[in-house]
């Protein structure tokens, strides 16, 4: 045997079950890689030493070994033998490797060009995926299937489109390929190329009739694509074939309104060359230039209004690109829609104008602008608010003073009555508030509810804006509509911090409110301890009774709040006291099972025997409430 520089032995690898059939030739060739020196002895043998002959054919035509599928073939074997594991034939076997001559040699002598593996992928598809464009002619030449999609439904064309060869394209079309066939997510060949940004396959398609309107299942559409990419010779190419470029859309985007979403301005000069709409709307009544004003896109609006975009045109919402532009603070895109007409003084459908915005935005140089443009300082949107109103609620102290210097009601109402100081102190903004006291803003102003500036301020805890206001001459116990003081409102929000600073200014430590009750009886229904501390402090009666008759203590006992029973005791509160119905302290407790509560009643004297209107001591009320545990 001639020596070789790589020994492999393939003949006596395989056997046969049948002993009783007639001999079959097997190969126990000895060789090295493919070469003029390699061997070939060819030994008969039984069907019993063989089990598939036709597994050497699969392994030469897998390993490269062209004389050794000559051998083969000229014995008869199965040409078209599948692999048990892949399902690949020994001419797939040969296209996977790029083995030329094997393939050429296997197609001359019959080999099926159609056969598919396990993956449902033929001949072709492997050729067209493994990049061999030679190998693809061959089988295109042999008839194979241009049409079969494999098992995840891609026909051949589309595969073609990865290998970026043109003569394949073109061969496989000349066969009677379908030109818009799609695979299963809805992928055209034009738009795989359109993806690929191949602008000679693209510019093929198109010529041989390829569909420019294919979506496919997640949106993507050839020209829609095209923009995405900034792939501006491709989308030239699908314009000129696209007749009505507004029947194009994404959901209810135009291709202008992407490539303006997108910023590719050169693709929406194309678009707007190829006859675009300028003022197509689309979602929410948004026109492209309101689009290119959200974006801050300030070149797609020069180009938008050069081709007279309509920069009025208001949206769903009644907005303007101008309001837009405001809203998202582009103060370049502003200037140009100004100065291509836009009205600076256009109320949106709440009656917004493009100032209020700026105003709620804290864009100051907008505002400067807008105001430089004749916007109207004191006009008011559907709430009633002015500008001033929104920057004082907003705190926005620049945009607040700027306001003022050019003319602002400094005592604006809304439509609730609040004027710009009670937005301003209820929002806590201690710097706007001192600098509307300090141009004359009415201290004591009352909205609708009756409320004050300094109520607004308590009710939200403000203690720096209440020093303030108390400083200007804001009536500490100045009463709403529904009785209650800066004080009440304070101790009803548990705001202790503006309760110091009331109470520090002098507020009436025992005013009473809704139902009659007193800041101490919110505290301690509350259990806001220190509330309580404060309030006694500051001599708050320990017996005063709301509405139904009840003190603190018998809130505080209702809620379950030992520790400020514990306070209010020690303050001197009675704890025996009977409100309306004849309940003290501990029948509440008992009733609403607070053992806490309960047990420090008894410990400082409570009557576990007293009785109420109705007869019931605590142990009824208990027992019929079904707090076992404090009956017990």
């Amino acid at each position: 045997m001639m020596k070789t520089s790589r020994l492999i032995i393939v003949g006596l690898l395989y056997y046969a079950c049948n002993a009783a059939a007639a001999a079959t030739p097997i190969v126990v060739h000895t060789y090295r890689k493919e070469g003029a020196n390699s061997q070939t002895r060819i030994k008969w043998a039984s069907r019993k030493e063989v089990l598939h002959n036709s597994a050497l054919l699969l392994d030469a035509a897998r390993r490269g070994y062209t004389n050794t599928v000559k051998v083969l073939l000229k014995r008869n074997v199965n040409i078209n033998a599948h692999d048990k594991k892949t399902g690949n034939t020994p001419l797939i076997e040969a296209i996977v490797k790029g083995y030329v001559p094997i393939v050429q040699l296997l197609l001359d002598k019959g080999a099926d060009p159609n056969i598919a593996n396990r993956r449902g992928e033929t001949p072709l598809h492997m050729a067209i995926l493994a990049k061999h464009p030679q190998i693809a002619r061959l089988l295109l030449d042999k008839n194979a299937n241009v049409e079969e999609p494999d098992k995840r439904g891609t026909p051949p064309l589309v595969d073609a489109v990865k290998l970026n060869d043109l003569d394949i394209l073109q061969l496989l079309l000349d066969k009677g390929a379908n030109i818009n066939a799609a695979d299963r997510e809805g992928n055209t060949a034009l738009l795989k190329a359109v993806q690929g940004d191949q602008t000679a396959m693209v510019k093929l398609l198109l010529n041989k009739g390829a569909h420019i309107n294919v979506v496919n299942r997640k949106g993507e559409s050839p020209i829609f694509e095209a923009i995405g990419q900034e792939a501006d010779d491709i989308l030239r190419l699908l314009l000129a074939k696209a007749g009505n470029l507004d029947s194009y859309s994404k959901g209810h985007e135009s291709p202008l309104v992407q490539a303006i979403r997108e910023g590719h301005n050169q693709i929406v000069k194309t678009l707007l060359e190829n006859g675009a709409a300028v003022n197509r709307k689309g979602k929410n009544g948004d026109s492209p230039l309101h689009i290119a004003a959200a974006m801050g896109n300030d070149e797609a609006a020069r180009l938008l209004l050069a081709k007279k975009a309509q920069p009025n045109r208001k949206n769903d919402n009644g907005d303007t690109p101008l309001n837009i532009a405001v809203i998202n603070g582009h103060l370049p895109l502003a200037q140009r829609l100004i100065a291509a007409g836009a009205g600076v003084n256009s109320h949106d459908n709440s009656g917004d104008t493009a100032l209020h915005q700026a105003a709620k935005n804290a864009e100051l140089a907008v505002a400067r602008l807008l105001i430089g443009k004749k916007a109207n300082v004191n006009t008011r949107n559907q709430a009633g608010a002015t500008p001033l109103n929104i920057a004082a609620a907003a705190g926005n102290q620049a945009i607040v003073k700027l306001l003022l210097d050019k003319g602002a009601n400094v005592d604006a109402k809304d439509k609730t009555g609040a004027t710009p100081l009670e937005a301003a102190a209820s929002g806590g903004y201690v710097s706007t508030v001192k600098m509307l006291l300090e141009k004359g803003a009415n201290v004591n102003s009352r909205d609708r509810a009756g409320n004050t500036p300094l109520t607004e301020a308590a009710l939200n805890g403000h203690g720096g804006v209440i020093a303030l206001l108390l400083a200007k001459g804001a009536n500490i116990d100045a009463r709403g509509k529904s009785g209650v003081t800066p004080l009440l409102a304070a101790a009803l929000n548990n705001q202790e911090a503006a309760m110091i600073a009331l109470l520090n200014g002098g507020a009436d430590v025992n005013a009473r409110g809704i139902n009659g009750m007193t800041p101490l009886s919110y505290a301690a229904a509350n259990g806001q301890t220190g509330e309580i501390t404060l309030l006694l402090d500051k001599s708050a009666r320990t017996d005063a009774r709301n509405g139904n008759g009840d003190t603190p203590l018998h809130l505080a006992a209702n809620n379950g709040q030992p520790m400020a029973i514990r306070l209010l005791l020690a303050a001197g509160a009675h704890v025996n006291s009977a409100n309306r119905k004849g309940d003290t302290p501990l029948h509440l407790a008992a009733q609403h099972g607070n053992l806490a509560a309960a047990r420090l009643l008894l410990e400082n004297g409570a009557k576990i025997g007293a009785r109420n209107r109705r007869g019931d001591t605590p142990l009824h009320l208990a027992a019929r409430s079904g707090k076992l545990a404090l009956v017990r």
